[in-house]
């Protein structure tokens, strides 16, 4: 009768062990393709330290979710813990057969003319949404105010390809912690997308870390692929510049100086922003303001720089590729008329 505890206790230990090992299968295990990376970067990081890994002081990475951006997934001098990383539409999207992911974003190989690229911020109601399918905009970006609600299931159910932040998803302005980081999961923070190989539209989080974005910005205009491009589409929510009489001044003023110098001079240069609740535009330098999304408008102003400017009507902002591979720049409302 002794031994029979001693049995129970040795069935219970090669239990838990067989538990335990098939915890662990489930907690990590991982696909062939996975495994190999893990390996291949086990392998890297041990050269470059000669096998020294108590040397390692931080190590960064990127990803092909978050391309732009550099990862801090090991410090060995922070004293607390890292940041938790933002889930950012962790999957690349299945694209159709004459598409690829650029930038985590479905794109054409080669986007034949007339294809249009649509652009507007400060959303609100169905009217210039509705207004943008009619007009058989091919590519969709939200500027940021995506709806002024307290989560992004108005502008989600809109079905556009990509969006920016904005001051109301924004924590440290008229949006919340929550509404922030929904909108950085959907959206992401600063991203870029090519056209075919003449144009590139880089977007930014003008609420964000600027910094690290323009040293992004920076290392993607240097790298070979990029070189060569005919029109340079910058755009986000709050602009570096802005029409006269604007309800909002040019609040990303020192950010658009330092990209602009950075821009090739070989390239055609256009600024998109929001956050002024109209549609201006000021031709010579390229720059546009096309807030009029839906939310009330703002008072509007023109002079010598910006001459086209219009707060009576709601509309959007397009580019449409040409067959020289040179952009056409409209306004258009509600009707689907061109404004400008």
């Amino acid at each position: 009768m002794k031994q029979i505890p001693a049995i129970f206790l040795i069935l219970f230990l090669f239990g838990a062990l067989f538990l335990s090992v098939t915890v662990a299968q489930q907690t990590f295990g991982k696909s062939a393709k996975d495994s190999k990376a893990r390996r291949d970067i086990d392998k890297a990081i041990g050269r470059a330290v000669e096998g020294n890994f108590s040397s390692v002081k931080t190590v960064n990475i990127s990803t092909y979710v978050l391309p732009n951006e550099a990862l801090t997934v090991y410090n060995k001098t922070s004293p607390g813990s890292l940041p938790p990383i933002i889930d950012r539409q962790p999957e690349p999207p299945v694209c159709n057969r004459n598409d690829h992911v650029e930038n985590n974003t479905c794109v054409p190989d080669n986007p034949a003319a007339g294809y249009k690229i649509c652009m507007v911020g400060d959303l609100s109601g169905n009217a210039v949404p509705d207004a943008m399918s009619a007009g058989d905009c091919n590519f969709k970006i939200g500027i940021g105010d995506l709806g002024y609600k307290s989560d992004l299931s108005y502008f989600k159910g809109l079905n556009f390809d990509r969006c920016v932040v904005g001051n109301h998803e924004s924590d440290a302005e008229d949006g919340n912690a929550a509404l922030e980081k929904e909108t950085l999961t959907y959206c992401g923070d600063s991203w870029w997308v090519k056209f075919g190989s003449s144009t590139l539209l880089m977007a930014f989080n003008t609420n964000g870390d600027t910094k690290k974005q323009l040293d992004a910005a920076k290392n993607l205009l240097a790298q070979n692929e990029n070189q060569g491009m005919k029109n340079i589409i910058l755009l986000s929510h709050k602009g570096g510049h802005v029409s006269p009489n604007s309800h909002h001044p040019a609040e990303a003023k020192s950010f658009y100086t330092s990209l602009e110098k950075l821009m090739p001079s070989s390239a055609k240069l256009y600024e998109v922003f929001a956050h002024n609740h109209v549609m201006s535009a000021s031709d010579d330098n390229r720059w546009y303001e096309s807030g009029a999304g839906g939310r009330n408008h703002y008072a509007c102003g023109q002079n010598e720089v910006w001459n086209f400017c219009n707060n009576k009507a709601f509309g959007y902002l397009q580019a449409t590729l040409n067959p020289d591979d040179t952009l056409t720049v409209n306004f258009i409302d509600t009707t689907g008329k061109i404004v400008h």
